[in-house]
């Protein structure tokens, strides 16, 4: 008789937790929409890496580059070479003969106060033709910082 008469009655000490219980549950609830939050991320930055990776196959079947891609130039002037990337792919003069913007970085040698040679980075922004450019082989690091603008 007593359990029909409570059994749909919940008593309040029936979903009490102790202080400590309580804290490891809401420890493990942070951590689980963290790491929910963690792969809702990854999941983001992989989408947006395999649209450039399939941009930049597309782009190559067309015999072209890619915008964000990353790629060699070759500075015939000093004969250096450096990892740039594509900031625009321009066709004013026709499909056959593309030029780029692309944008790198390179060591120039300044004076200090002192009258010293200081070395320091800096990012140059230019336009070239493809005969200076070369594809490289696909790292998705380096893929992630050009399609965020920066040089790895």
């Amino acid at each position: 008789m007593f359990n029909q008469l409570f059994s749909s009655y919940s008593f309040p000490f029936d979903s009490y937790l102790s202080p400590t219980e309580e804290r490891k549950r809401k420890s493990e609830q942070n951590d689980y929409e963290y790491a929910r939050e963690l792969q809702r991320q990854e999941f983001e930055r992989y989408k947006v890496l395999r649209k450039q990776f399939e941009l930049e196959r597309s782009a190559e079947s067309l015999g072209v580059l890619a915008k964000k891609q990353v790629v060699q130039y070759n500075n015939k002037s000093t004969g250096t070479k450096h990892k740039a990337f594509i900031i625009d792919t321009h066709l004013d003069d026709g499909p056959d003969k593309p030029y780029y913007t692309i944008k790198y970085q390179k060591v120039q040698t300044v004076k200090d106060e002192s009258n010293n040679d200081q070395s320091q980075l800096i990012e140059v922004e230019k336009q070239t033709d493809g005969d200076r450019l070369k594809r490289v082989i696909w790292d998705e690091d380096e893929a992630w910082a050009a399609i965020h603008g920066r040089i790895i």
